[in-house]
């Protein structure tokens, strides 16, 4: 494997693994804001829904600087 193929394949499997982080997040608060009525044995939903929103924010920071710094990559 040559080492551009290589440096392909690393960027976007991490860009995948921060778009799975941000994905799963948002689930959750849908699941939260929507749906409260499914989620058992949660007192505290603003809490939960304030660690949800920054693990959110969290990768598409994270996404961000992925590719402002390596974007050319997959050029």
């Amino acid at each position: 494997m040559n080492n551009r193929k290589q440096a392909t394949l690393l960027y976007e499997a991490t860009r995948k693994s921060f778009e799975a982080e941000r994905d799963e997040a948002l689930a959750a608060m849908s699941v939260f804001l929507e749906l409260p009525s499914g989620v058992a044995e949660h007192t505290n939903f603003v809490e939960e829904i304030k660690n949800q929103a920054k693990k959110v924010a969290e990768a598409e920071e994270c996404l961000g600087v992925l590719e402002d710094h390596f974007g050319y990559i997959t050029e």
